[in-house]
């Protein structure tokens, strides 16, 4: 057997809404997770405080099936088959809606990306291969991933911590920092974002680590609440719970590809 690809046409899926206000505006992008549709992100981004000032564009993935308890068409953006080739049309394919809502929208140079679940990775990939490039956008990006962390924050529980710095400890610019480094005591990255703030600076770090087979639990509790919301359970939160704590410990002690990360 002699197998082959070929590159092909097919018609992709976003939705729009203009800012509250006319004039030029700031564009968010939102990306789905695995068996969504672009209403479920385009909820999660209308959620966000603020947002009303922004144009907000939610692009549905291109692999489309069937739920199989209700039939609903539902989404996602690739399988493990012919990933690279996925990844590389999943790119194109959102290019062409950003550069299409340029043209159409009047916006101002800020573009934010942003994600949930299987939607992360392809809000990173976007960001990165994007050829629409303004110069304020990381700088954006770093307000806003601020303001959705601590509204994540708010909604499991948790705090971030803050603190007031005076200058030492950051030898990056002034205006900005945002560094990335691995340290041993948290096995994952350390994002510090330093703004001046007057004659001191406000300091928000968040500590991201990788999961560990310690985490299944906590994760499988995150999963149950983030299912149980879409669709009606089949098994008890018990049963769930256990269910998937069994087979994510056993994905995170082993060296293959699902990984999970935690703040």
């Amino acid at each position: 057997m002699i197998e082959r690809t070929i590159e092909t046409t097919t018609h992709g899926r976003y939705l729009v809404v203009p800012p509250a206000s006319p004039g030029p505006a700031p564009v968010l992008v939102g990306f789905h997770g695995y068996a969504e549709l672009a209403e479920a992100q385009l909820d999660r981004m209308s959620a966000i405080p603020g947002t009303d000032r922004w144009l907000l564009l939610s692009i549905q993935g291109l692999n489309r099936f069937y739920q199989r308890r209700t039939n609903d068409v539902i989404a996602g953006w690739m399988t493990r088959q012919h990933r690279e080739l996925a990844i590389a049309d999943n790119l194109a394919y959102v290019q062409s809606v950003v550069d299409l809502v340029h043209r159409e929208w009047p916006t101002t140079p800020t573009l934010v990306y942003t994600g949930f679940s299987q939607g992360v990775a392809m809000a990173f990939r976007a960001a990165v291969a994007a050829t629409y490039r303004p110069r304020s956008r990381r700088r954006r990006w770093l307000a806003l991933a601020q303001r959705l962390s601590a509204a994540a924050a708010t909604i499991h529980g948790t705090r971030l911590r803050s603190s007031k710095a005076t200058g030492a400890g950051c030898a990056m610019r002034q205006s900005m920092c945002d560094r990335l480094t691995s340290t041993p005591a948290t096995n994952g990255l350390r994002r510090c974002c330093r703004r001046r703030r007057r004659s001191s600076q406000r300091v928000i770090m968040v500590d991201v680590r990788r999961a560990t087979a310690g985490d299944a639990a906590a994760l499988a509790e995150l999963r149950w609440e983030f299912r149980a919301g879409r669709v009606t359970p089949i098994e008890t939160r018990d049963a769930f719970i256990a269910r998937c704590a069994d087979w994510m410990r056993r994905e995170l002690v082993s060296e293959r590809s699902w990984r999970a990360w935690v703040v």
